[in-house]
């Protein structure tokens, strides 16, 4: 897991929740020489889970950066992968909107024709 945060502390803080969902948080004057909070001393973008309670008890719970892929990629081709999951196999294309429907279609034609060889080749 990355670390964004010096170290683990305790602030007071006015908090602020707005009707749209957003929530912002200010430490208190007396907390000011807790600062810098972020590792690198600016602002920190993490993504996680924020929980509000009824009672306005807030807890945010940051995802862990740095785990291994959910997916295998098995075969790729110039514009998609085939991946494989716990469960599934998934196959993805992406194309540029700048290509004409023909040349799309003639695209995705020879990548599922190598995307089909691959599976006929690794089934026996």
């Amino acid at each position: 897991m990355k670390k964004n945060i010096l170290k683990s502390l305790k602030m007071d803080s006015e908090t602020t929740f707005y009707e749209n969902g957003n929530i912002t948080s200010h430490a208190n004057s007396w907390e000011q020489s807790k600062a810098p909070m972020t590792e690198s001393g600016k602002a920190v973008a993490m993504r996680g889970r924020m929980t509000v309670q009824a009672d306005g008890t807030t807890s945010f719970v940051a995802y862990n950066v740095g785990t291994p892929s959910h997916f295998k990629i098995l075969f790729s081709v110039p514009n998609g992968s085939l991946k494989e999951t716990n469960k599934n196999i998934v196959v993805n294309f992406c194309m540029s909107k700048k290509l004409s429907a023909a040349q799309k279609a003639q695209a995705l034609s020879d990548q599922v024709a190598q995307i089909v060889e691959y599976f006929i080749t690794e089934q026996r």
